[in-house]
C-alpha cells in the first residue's frame, strides 16, 4: 500500500496485522529515503543502521523468501515520499489510499521530486 501523509494507513496496517494469515511491513523504504535525501529526521542514524539503505536490497528481501507458515498475505505500508519512480515501476500491485485531489499540494510536489 502506498499512502500519502496524514491518512488512515497506519490504522489500516494495524487491522491487517491482527489477521493470523498476514504479516505487515511498515515503511521499508524509510532508511533509503533518509540516506538519499540526507534529511535530519529523529532517529535517522538508528533507522539507517537497522535497515538496508538500498531500495533494490529492500525489494529483494521483501520478495526473496517464503512467507511464514500459515501466512498468505504480506501487507507493506509505504509513504509515497519515500519512494522514487524506479520503485513504483517495479511494483505490480499498487493501492493508493487517498485521492490525489485530496492530498495536500506540497506532498504531491515532494512525490514528484519538486520542492515548490
Amino acid at each position: 500500500m502506498w499512502s500519502g501523509p496524514r491518512t488512515v494507513s497506519t490504522a489500516l496496517m494495524r487491522a491487517w496485522e491482527n489477521r493470523p494469515d498476514t504479516v505487515v511491513v511498515d515503511e521499508p523504504l524509510y532508511a533509503f529515503y533518509l540516506a538519499e535525501t540526507g534529511l535530519d529526521h529523529p532517529g535517522r542514524d538508528e533507522v539507517i543502521a537497522s535497515q538496508p539503505a538500498s531500495w533494490r536490497e529492500v525489494l529483494r528481501q521483501l520478495v526473496a523468501g517464503p512467507l511464514p507458515p500459515g501466512v498468505t498475505i504480506c501487507h507493506q505500508k509505504y509513504m509515497t515520499c519515500h519512494a522514487g519512480s524506479a520503485q513504483v515501476r517495479s511494483t505490480r500491485n499498487l493501492s493508493l489510499q487517498v485521492s490525489p485531489r485530496t492530498t495536500p499540494v506540497r506532498h504531491r510536489f515532494q512525490a514528484a521530486g519538486r520542492t515548490s
